[in-house]
């Protein structure tokens, strides 16, 4: 009878196996276009670093100066000054919506840029495509596979989360 069930059960683990493939996170290319347009990110950089003082107070109470941007905002944050909230807009429209839709400041003065998520339904595997900013070069975190990352040039770092 126990040779019975150990069997049973060994077929059981066996059948359950998934035939679906698991996703190759090394074949995600870095996006040339990202990479490209890395100037008007540094044009935002420009304008959120100029501004910084006016995102001191929200830092310290939220730890970060974080903004989502949405289709149908008039302005980009209200803790900005008018003329920085417009120059944010210009740059992010210039970008266009598939390479910003959110960033971070920090109280040290880095910024980390949420450039897009895609969802590959096929291995239920969200793609998050990031860049990190930082003003005064530095180290830069360096991600463990799955995920992972390239260093574009010493203030730039472009990473891609598996999730």
């Amino acid at each position: 009878m126990i040779r019975l069930t150990i069997l049973l059960l060994c077929l059981l683990a066996a059948g359950c196996g998934s035939n679906e493939k698991a996703y190759d996170s090394k074949a995600y290319p870095f996006d040339p276009q990202v990479i490209a347009k890395l100037p008007l990110y540094d044009s935002i950089s420009r304008v959120l670093l100029q501004n910084f003082s006016a995102l001191q107070e929200e830092i310290k109470e939220h730890a970060s100066f974080d903004y989502s941007f949405s289709g149908t905002a008039s302005v980009v944050n209200p803790k900005l000054p008018r003329e920085a909230a417009e120059k944010i807009k210009a740059y992010q429209a210039q970008l266009g919506k598939d390479f910003l839709f959110e960033f971070s400041v920090y109280k040290d003065s880095t910024i980390k840029y949420s450039v897009r998520d895609t969802d590959v339904k096929d291995h239920n595997v969200t793609v998050r495509e990031r860049l990190s900013y930082l003003p005064n070069g530095g180290t830069m975190q360096r991600r463990a596979s799955p995920n992972k990352d390239t260093i574009l040039n010493a203030n730039w770092q472009y990473w891609i989360r598996f999730d």
